[in-house]
């Protein structure tokens, strides 16, 4: 549940947001998975819709708006090749409602992966809340830390991560997301993907597992039982 939109790259428009992403490349791996989000009823919307069909994918939680444009975000990148990011505001994915439709899927649901920039606006960040609240015990919360600021906020943080069996966190973000949770007891010295992982393990008590992207280094995933490294 959160973002879909389009990357305006250089070289062109691209369908991303982290959660379809997630959804996507779930559902080819032959999973069931529900795709909850909000699109314009425009030709971005369309074209989104378009190429999201496939097999395992359901959209019919797919939420279309006629007050809302589709989300997209300007893209351009540094002389070092570091990207930045123009992320349109008051788009349909700030505002996803809750239906009793989604609280029937969630409720029926092994896992909901959620972030932390769809809670930018009230509207999707009470739905979003609700539908964590809602799902049952067993289900895995997966909260993917996604800082772009002006766009979070130390409640949004604070709260995400504290309702997550999983957080997903990229090396990058570390140092702004110990920054907005008060470091965790780590000094901006001692922080490393270990150090923090093992932080939020020690700070967060539901949380089972943190994930760590580190780029081309591949990732590291912790648990209260060892460190496993991927490449």
């Amino acid at each position: 549940v959160g973002e879909l939109l389009w990357d305006l790259l250089p070289h062109g428009a691209r369908l991303g947001g982290a959660p379809a992403n997630f959804a996507v490349f779930f559902a080819r791996l032959g999973n069931s998975c529900v795709l909850v989000s909000s699109l314009g009823n425009d030709e971005y919307g369309d074209a989104a819709r378009g190429q999201l069909v496939q097999p395992n994918l359901d959209l019919t939680q797919l939420q279309m708006s006629d007050t809302y444009p589709t989300g997209t975000v300007e893209v351009t990148f540094s002389t070092d090749n570091q990207p930045r990011y123009l992320i349109s505001p008051g788009v349909a994915w700030d505002f996803i409602r809750l239906t009793p439709g989604l609280l029937e899927t969630v409720r029926a649901a092994d896992a909901i992966c959620f972030e932390t920039l769809p809670q930018r606006h009230e509207v999707s960040r009470s739905t979003i809340r609700s539908m964590v609240e809602a799902a049952p015990r067993e289900c895995v919360r997966i909260c993917d830390i996604n800082i772009r600021m002006p766009d979070c906020s130390l409640e949004v943080l604070r709260w995400s991560v504290a309702h997550a069996d999983i957080i997903k966190v990229s090396e990058e973000e570390l140092p702004l997301t110990f920054s907005f949770l008060g470091g965790l007891g780590l000094s901006a010295q001692q922080l490393t993907p270990e150090t923090a992982s093992r932080a939020l393990l020690g700070n967060f008590p539901d949380c089972k597992l943190v994930a760590t992207t580190l780029g081309a280094d591949g990732s590291m995933v912790v648990t209260r039982e060892g460190v496993f490294k991927h490449r």
